[in-house]
C-alpha cells in the first residue's frame, strides 16, 4: 500500500528514487553478505515493534528510555548499527511521511547550498542529505557515531569535499559554517535545547539550518519525547535561531486529511514529523 500511494502522488520522481535508494541498499547489503529477504523481514519487525511501541505511548504518555546512558548497549551494538542503516533506507521507499521528508530535504539543499558553501551535518545516518549537499559543490563536516555511515557515503560516491568524522561534533568552530543538516538527531539527546543553543553558535550570521523532530514518536533508541509542534518551534527561537519555512509530515498507514496535516502534528492524533529551515539572525 505505501508503494501504491507514492507511485501514484510522485509517479516517475518516486521510481526514480526508488531505484537509487535499492540500488544502493543492495549494494550495502552486498558489502555485509546479508539477504535482501533478510532485511525485508527486518523491516517487517521494526515496523510492528513501532506499532506496538505508539500504543504503549498512547498508554503512558512516555517513552521506554529517557536518558542516553540507558540506549548506551543498544546503539553501541554492531548488529543495531547495521540494522538501523538497513531500516533508514528501506523507509524512505516504504513509508509516505518519510519519503516526502526526504523531498523537503532536497528543496533544502537545491535552494540554500551552492558552491564552496561550508556545511555541518550531525548524524549522517545513510548519507542521502550529504550526497545531496554534495551534488551542489558544498564542503561538508559529516558527523555520526556509527562507522558505518562512511561506508554508506563510500557507496554513495561522494566527493573528496566530504569529510566524515565518526563522533558527535564537538562545537568548538564559533561561526563557521553557512548551513547546518540535523535530520533525526535530536530526539536522541537528553538536552537538545543546549544542542541548539551550541549550533547557533557555530553557524555564520545569515546562515541557516535544516531541523527535524520526531513528535510522539517513540522507537527504541528515542529518549526525548517531543509532545507538540509547539516545543519544537520555542525550542529553536530559544537557541537564538529564526524559523523561516516550515512543514509537517504524519505518520500514518491509513491516511488522513492533507489539509488538516498542521493541525494533526500538533495534536495527539497521530505521531508526526515536524521540519523545518532555521537561520541565525544577521545582527
Amino acid at each position: 500500500m505505501p508503494l501504491e500511494i507514492c507511485l501514484k502522488k510522485y509517479g516517475p520522481v518516486y521510481r526514480d528514487d526508488a531505484e537509487w535508494i535499492l540500488k544502493f541498499l543492495s549494494e550495502l547489503t552486498d558489502h555485509f553478505g546479508d539477504d535482501f529477504e533478510d532485511v525485508l523481514s527486518r523491516y517487517y519487525d521494526h515496523v510492528r515493534d513501532q506499532a506496538r511501541d505508539q500504543k504503549e505511548f498512547s498508554r503512558t504518555g512516555t517513552y521506554r528510555y529517557c536518558r542516553e546512558a540507558d540506549v548506551a548497549d543498544i546503539i553501541e551494538d554492531d548488529l543495531f548499527k547495521k540494522k538501523n542503516l538497513y531500516i533508514l533506507a528501506l523507509s524512505y521507499l516504504l513509508s509516505l511521511h518519510r519519503y516526502e521528508l526526504l523531498l523537503y530535504i532536497r528543496s533544502f539543499v537545491a535552494s540554500r547550498i551552492g558552491t564552496g558553501s561550508r556545511c555541518l551535518q550531525v548524524g549522517t545516518g545513510i548519507g542521502l542529505e550529504t550526497y545531496l549537499a554534495d551534488q551542489h559543490r558544498a564542503q561538508i563536516d559529516s558527523y555520526d557515531l556509527n562507522p558505518y555511515s562512511s561506508l554508506c557515503l563510500e557507496l554513495l560516491q561522494v566527493s573528496p569535499a566530504v569529510r566524515f568524522i565518526p563522533t558527535l561534533y564537538p562545537f568548538d568552530e564559533p561561526g563557521a559554517f553557512d548551513h547546518c543538516l540535523m535530520v533525526e538527531l535530536l530526539e536522541h539527546l537528553e538536552d537538545p535545547a543546549d544542542f541548539l543553543g551550541r549550533l547557533c553558535g557555530v553557524m555564520k550570521r545569515g546562515g541557516d539550518a535544516l531541523l527535524t523532530f520526531a513528535i510522539r514518536m517513540p522507537q527504541i533508541d528515542h529518549i526525548y519525547c517531543f509532545r507538540t509542534v509547539s516545543e519544537a518551534r520555542d525550542l529553536i527561537v530559544g537557541s537564538g535561531l529564526e524559523i523561516e519555512d516550515e512543514d509537517y509530515f504524519i505518520s500514518s498507514f491509513l491516511g488522513f486529511d492533507e489539509s488538516r496535516k498542521e493541525e494533526l502534528a500538533e495534536s495527539s492524533e497521530y505521531p508526526a514529523v515536524y521540519a523545518c529551515v532555521a537561520r541565525k539572525p544577521l545582527i
